[in-house]
């Protein structure tokens, strides 16, 4: 019997205060105010070193296109000129069988 007039009296207790506990502002205690802020700063130092991590990734793109395009010229470069060379050789090639032809069989 004691006890359970005992919960009655906590429960009585309670219901009073309940209202007042659902009433507390948060945004008051410092422990709520100090890990809001905590998180704040978490978040903004996060955006700005994505925003960082942007720009690295841009500049990188930027220098890998111009290591690019000085490596496409390059082999370019090589080609043309095995080309050329092909071609002289060709061409030195026919003037040397006309030659032959023209030593062994004259005209």
């Amino acid at each position: 019997m004691v006890i359970f007039l005992s919960l009655i009296g906590v429960a009585v207790i309670i219901r009073r205060k309940f209202f007042s506990l659902t009433n507390i502002n948060l945004e008051q205690v410092p422990e709520e105010r100090a890990a809001r802020i905590k998180k704040d700063l978490l978040e903004k130092k996060f955006i700005r070193q994505i925003g960082e991590l942007k720009n690295k990734l841009k500049e990188r793109k930027n220098n890998l296109k111009v290591y690019l395009k000085i490596g496409i010229d390059f082999f370019k470069k090589i080609k043309e000129k095995i080309q050329s060379n092909t071609k002289l050789n060709l061409i030195f090639l026919k003037n040397k069988l006309k030659f032959i032809k023209n030593k062994i069989m004259p005209r």
